[in-house]
């Protein structure tokens, strides 16, 4: 077996020094987007094991796009999003005073083409630590049709969409009681359970 010294490895090479997935099977008890990203990169930190705090030395925190948050901001569902800055409100979260915040695009080459741009960020010395992190909470959205996952900004926005595009439909599946709200449209259709089978 070859023995390596990392003496020769030059002082700005990129590194990954820790990394975290996440799971969260509990339906309605389930993660909101901020707290997704919050409990993932606290796994990932912890998975560094670095001897110093790392945190002191995060000046970049990058978020990949979750598909909720349109790339239009003026759409008719840009008030189902309650962040306007998620690597802003990710590193406040984490008590992190990141200096440079980078949000990507939706997209499934957004974490490869994000883990690139750092990591030339790095070799160039621009920055010395990143925190990369993503997800999505579209299962927690389904499994909780209510006003803490946004139910009733969720029925005006889409009452909107739909008068926009006549044509269009929308679905609501869940089995589990609407709270007040009754939203009216010719094309919207609540189905109060259904199977998978």
């Amino acid at each position: 077996m070859t023995e390596f010294s990392y003496s020769n490895v030059n002082d700005d090479t990129p590194v990954l020094v820790g990394s975290s997935q996440l799971t969260d099977k509990r339906g309605v008890d389930g993660f909101n987007y901020l707290d997704i990203l919050k409990e993932v990169s606290r796994k990932a930190l912890s998975d560094c094991e670095a001897s110093t705090n790392i945190n002191e030395h995060i000046d970049t925190v990058a978020v990949i796009r979750f598909v909720a948050d349109t790339p239009h901001r003026d759409s008719a569902t840009s008030n189902l999003w309650g962040y306007p800055n998620m690597p802003r409100s990710l590193s406040n979260s984490l008590g992190l005073s990141a200096s440079n915040e980078i949000y990507t695009t939706t997209g499934g080459n957004s974490p490869q083409i994000a883990l690139n741009e750092l990591t030339k960020r790095i070799k160039d010395k621009q920055i010395e630590c990143a925190l990369l992190a993503g997800g999505e909470a579209l299962d927690t959205f389904v499994g909780r049709l209510n006003e803490s996952k946004g139910y009733d900004i969720f029925g005006k926005a889409i009452t909107r969409i739909l008068n926009r595009y006549p044509s269009w439909k929308a679905n609501v599946i869940g089995d589990e009681p609407r709270e007040k709200f009754n939203f009216k449209h010719k094309n919207f259709f609540s189905i109060l359970s259904y199977s998978l089978e």
